[in-house]
């Protein structure tokens, strides 16, 4: 996602997106655009959010290693930034939900998650669901090298089946998967800001459609908490193959709508 703030014009791109039309934004869209609020990290001349982030990732993959997710939508971001190009800031939404998305079906069974132990009788249902959510604090903005924007996400990823108890993780609050996805090139992926504005008639600010954003250099710490006393954390967590920057990938298409606070309060939103 981007956006520059120059004088009274924003000018900008922004993130992910498949869908080739969408519809146009109105004030409502950044209901939970947190005006006023104090960013972080702030800075002199860029403490308060300047500019109204509502994002929509349709669909797209996350893979780790050998635990591979194709992600359907809606994956919603929604928060405030300051002024672009003066570093990556944030401020949470209104009601503290920056980031939403529904459950994502994990392209691999319990048993096979697990190492197919012996002994193990296999339960009704073997799908295995990845539930997740925000996990520290986010950023966006543009990079500090070329004009791409990058969108930084903290999260956790919960592994639901009964097999695995309730508390099965990669990722969590204390140690989180950190996203940092970007319009521009990550590792030996590259992404694309699509068209910006194409109706060309959201007074607020723009929006864009068309735009991928991607991540080839996160790593994820060990999983947590998977079976009775976390018997099957170093199963899982052996699916993560090498680990390092180059081995995952996070490849996400939607449409992102920015805005000027000040429009957003203006108009009601």
């Amino acid at each position: 996602m981007v956006a520059v703030v120059t004088g009274m014009s924003l000018v900008g791109m922004a993130t992910s997106a498949s869908a080739q039309g969408g519809t146009i934004p109105t004030a409502q869209t950044f209901s939970q655009c947190p005006i006023g609020a104090g960013l972080v990290p702030s800075s002199p001349g860029n403490s308060r959010v300047d500019i109204c982030v509502y994002g929509v990732a349709q669909d797209g993959t996350i893979d780790i290693g050998a635990l591979d997710t194709t992600f359907a939508g809606p994956g919603v971001v929604q928060g405030g930034s300051g002024l672009l190009g003066r570093g990556l800031t944030w401020a949470n939404a209104i009601d503290g939900q920056s980031y939403s998305a529904p459950k994502q079906l994990l392209a691999m069974s319990v048993e096979n998650l697990i190492g197919n132990p012996s002994g193990i009788t296999p339960p009704p249902n073997s799908q295995v669901y990845v539930e997740t959510a925000q996990a520290g604090q986010m950023a966006f903005g543009l990079a500090s090298t070329g004009f791409a924007v990058v969108t930084e996400v903290a999260l956790s990823f919960h592994l639901v089946n009964p097999l695995l108890g309730p508390n099965c993780y990669v990722g969590t609050t204390s140690d989180p998967i950190v996203l940092n996805l970007t319009t521009g090139t990550s590792g030996a992926l590259t992404g694309s800001l699509g068209a910006v504005d194409p109706y060309g008639n959201f007074a607020g600010g723009l929006y864009t459609v068309g735009t991928e954003v991607v991540d080839n250099q996160f790593t994820v710490p060990a999983a947590t908490g998977c079976g009775n006393g976390g018997v099957w954390d170093s199963a899982i967590t052996s699916l993560e193959g090498a680990n390092s920057p180059g081995s995952n990938t996070a490849i996400l298409y939607g449409n992102y709508a920015l805005a000027l606070a000040r429009w957003v309060k203006h108009h009601g939103g």
